[in-house]
């Protein structure tokens, strides 16, 4: 098939693109034998109106405003979009973000992948967007979702949202798990070596932590963590990849920040693999998460992970089998810390643990697995 790829950026030229999802998705494509024509959406004469608004809506109101979505840029885009694809067959449009595949005008089936609908992200990521711009993205994300022959999440929360807000039915809403963004995989070998080693060794808790949002994403807790296991005897190490937050003196010879880390530079990305392979637990208990491709990756690792019910995270973090799951509370670190120290005492159960995570990762929750699903759907709505 012929397939129409919208995206604001190209993904080749942008491989860091929503962390390496945009790029997956179209490789994936091409690993079925699809050819792919990227459009990239972007205004070419709108932005100067938007941005004023912008700035107006951000420093005046202090509330968020989507300059994409603005009623006066929609027609622009349009028009970018119609001179683009001039002479272009295609036999399918496809756009990650939902509501970029209402910009082409054609009899062909529109379809998407996303992680969640905007009715379950507005009060996770937007709590404070302007109602302008939340009319219109829900007015959109609806339209996309009716106007698809194929309306795709990454999970089954966003999928049942979906049917219940926006009254979608059921057999053209599907959900299907992205993988982990990598471009180097570990073997089996190599990790089950690694879980070896982490058993063998006899020093700290190594705990990691990945990500940018260091408070959304329960970066406090990590250290009240670190802290607990400190006081109780235990010693522990928090290694931190991209944020770079301030620590109590007294946790700092505990605490080791790396940085920010990109996995589309060879170092960079060898760098976190040796991290993930390297530690004991992957540490995120996000407050508010639609998913959470890290998940993924730590399971790619043979890694489990210490994460809190939000979104869809429990569909990736089963505890006993991919890592521990919690409630967030005010105990929620005693929990977490009592966690850790009854799998250090019992070495045999953290091993099945780690193989259990891998196992996951190696039938679900990786990007050949996902794509195959999707390219049933594809054909089917082709058949169609």
């Amino acid at each position: 098939m012929n397939i129409l790829y919208l995206s604001p950026r190209d993904p080749r030229a942008v491989p860091s693109l929503w962390s390496g999802t945009a790029l997956s998705i179209l490789r994936g494509f091409e690993s079925h034998g699809h050819a792919v024509h990227v459009v990239t959406v972007q205004s070419p004469w709108a932005d100067p109106y938007t941005a004023i608004k912008y700035r107006w809506y951000r420093d005046v109101r202090k509330q968020m405003y989507f300059r994409d979505l603005d009623p006066l840029n929609l027609p622009c885009l349009r028009h970018t979009i119609r001179r683009a694809v001039r002479g272009v067959k295609f036999d399918a449009v496809f756009a990650w973000l939902p509501w970029m595949t209402l910009l082409v005008d054609t009899d062909r089936p529109r379809l998407f992948w996303y992680d969640t609908t905007y009715v379950q992200t507005q009060p996770m990521y937007f709590p404070n967007v302007c109602p302008a711009s939340h009319e219109q993205s829900l007015r959109l994300d609806r339209a996309a979702v009716a106007q698809s022959e194929a309306a795709v999440y990454c999970s089954e929360w966003a999928r049942q949202a979906a049917i219940n807000e926006y009254r979608a039915a059921p057999d053209k809403v599907h959900a299907i798990p992205f993988g982990a963004n990598l471009s180097d995989v570990p073997t089996a070998d190599t990790v089950a070596r690694a879980i070896d080693a982490r058993l063998a060794r006899s020093d700290a808790v190594h705990l990691l932590f990945v990500g940018y949002a260091w408070e959304r994403k329960g970066g406090p807790v990590a250290l009240e963590v670190l802290s607990k296991l400190l006081a109780g005897g235990q010693p522990a190490r928090l290694t931190i990849v991209g944020a770079s937050p301030a620590v109590p003196a007294a946790l700092e010879p505990c605490v080791v920040r790396v940085g920010p880390l990109e996995k589309q530079v060879a170092g960079d990305e060898r760098r976190l693999r040796e991290l993930y392979l390297e530690s004991d637990w992957f540490f995120m208990t996000s407050r508010n998460e639609s998913y959470g491709i890290v998940y993924c990756e730590a399971m790619a690792h043979g890694l489990p992970s210490l994460a809190t019910r939000t979104g869809a995270v429990a569909e990736l973090v089963q505890s006993g089998e991919s890592g521990e799951l919690f409630d967030w509370s005010e105990q929620l670190a005693d929990q977490i810390a009592a966690a850790i120290l009854r799998y250090r005492a019992d070495p045999e159960r953290y091993r099945a643990l780690c193989h259990n995570a891998h196992r996951r990762y190696d039938k679900s929750f990786n990007w050949t697995a996902a794509s195959a699903r999707f390219n049933e759907v594809l054909t089917g709505v082709a058949r169609r």
